[in-house]
């Protein structure tokens, strides 16, 4: 596997960053591998990763509307399809997905567990042995957030959103929004699970934690909720099925 020379990344690193083409793909049982990555690259670049993709995801960017949002597309599902095979020791274009419930994609017959999500140009992608959610959203101003909150947010997490400046209800609304994305991420139902139908600690208390749940299928109890290191001006979140996970944070 030979990762593409015109590869490039605005992204700042953190230290001791791992090397994408010769990182140890060890995942041990408590480790979490978050790595973000820039989906806007050159031409060329695009190019070189579609040989990694399937026909039908081939097919899937072919119908997003812009050359920009073709060519993020095929960034990310490449770049993890690149990550997954380091993991399994699969070349990139042999792994195969099946989807499950709302087309969450999964490797059967491997412990490996995954979750990607995209915001704007950047992605984040996130490797276990345990199931998990990840969230990344750009942040920006939002005009009707008293009226978003009060659809989606449960009544405490309302409470606390609503006691702070506008300027801090921006930063707490993000805090809450990326959180529960990454928890229905997490299982698979997506917005079947009504997001006011459980709720988080409050924006400045950390670490964050699901303070409760009301809805029948009752996630294990065993969790790590965890805000994760993002880019100026993304907000972004991951929740994972083990306790005291061991959550590393890399740019591609």
């Amino acid at each position: 596997m030979i990762f593409p020379q015109t590869w490039q990344s605005h992204l700042t690193k953190p230290p001791n960053n791992r090397d994408i083409a010769t990182f140890d793909p060890t995942l041990n049982q408590n480790d979490v591998h978050s790595w973000m990555l820039s989906q806007n690259q050159t031409q060329s670049c695009v190019d070189s990763l579609k040989k990694w993709l399937s026909d039908d995801e081939k097919n899937r960017a072919s119908q997003f509307y812009t050359p920009q949002l073709q060519n993020r597309y095929v960034v990310r599902r490449a770049i993890l399809r690149y990550l997954l095979g380091r993991y399994t020791q699969i070349e990139p274009a042999k792994l195969n997905f099946t989807y499950g419930r709302n087309n969450k994609p999964h490797l059967p017959d491997s412990k490996i567990h995954f979750n990607l999500s995209h915001s704007e140009d950047i992605a984040m992608i996130a490797v276990s042995r345990h199931r998990l959610g990840i969230d990344i959203e750009a942040v920006k101003s939002i005009s009707d957030i008293t009226l978003i909150a009060q659809r989606h947010f449960a009544p405490i997490e309302q409470t606390d959103l609503f006691s702070y400046t506008p300027d801090q209800q921006t930063a707490a609304f993000y805090h809450y929004w990326t959180l529960k994305e990454a928890f229905i991420k997490r299982d698979g139902r997506g917005l079947e699970i009504p997001l006011d139908s459980f709720a988080m600690t409050p924006y400045l208390q950390q670490p964050p934690q699901i303070c409760f749940v009301n809805y029948d299928d009752r996630p294990a109890e065993n969790q790590t909720v965890a805000k994760l290191p993002a880019p100026e001006g993304f907000a972004a979140a991951l929740i994972v099925d083990i306790t005291s996970a061991n959550i590393t944070t890399d740019v591609v």
